[in-house]
């Protein structure tokens, strides 16, 4: 038996089944729409399969595999979106068709003095995300922090 990427995980791990069946049914009753801009790995490689143009596509993880493998293998026909140019950077053989950048623009949100006598964090709580490096600092800091985070479910 071969791999071509370590063992593979179970249908299910990461959602992917869930996912699949998600993104066929609102492409379904997306069929009048001029544009759909997909957010998720597999849109683009349902929006590939069945030759659909209308489909732009921002991938909002790592171009290296994993992530980056079907981004890679739709970017002949679907459009690819990056969230940074350095992001874009990365894609090595994707071809990107834009960079859209996401998040808030930090001019419109005066900073304080950091007379607040608290820490925010504000983000996925994901090991990714550093949500323990924000308490860890709070911590050494000797201050309370302030954690808004939307939870990603572990999957088993």
């Amino acid at each position: 038996m071969r791999s071509a990427g370590g063992p593979a995980p179970g249908i299910d791990v990461g959602g992917s089944a869930v996912e699949l069946h998600h993104v066929l049914s609102a492409y379904r009753s997306l069929d009048d729409v001029e544009v759909i801009h997909d957010h998720s790995a597999i849109g683009p490689v349902v929006a590939f399969g069945e030759r659909r143009s209308n489909v732009v596509t921002t991938n909002h993880n790592l171009f290296s595999p994993p992530y980056g493998t079907g981004f890679q293998k739709v970017s002949s026909k679907v459009a690819v979106v990056a969230i940074s140019h350095h992001h874009a950077s990365t894609a090595a053989d994707t071809r990107i068709a834009a960079v859209i950048h996401h998040g808030l623009d930090a001019a419109t949100f005066p900073v304080g003095d950091g007379g607040g006598k608290h820490l925010m964090f504000l983000g996925r709580m994901s090991p990714t995300k550093g949500p323990d490096r924000a308490i860890a600092i709070a911590r050494a800091a000797g201050v309370p922090i302030v954690l808004a985070a939307r939870s990603t479910p572990a999957r088993t």
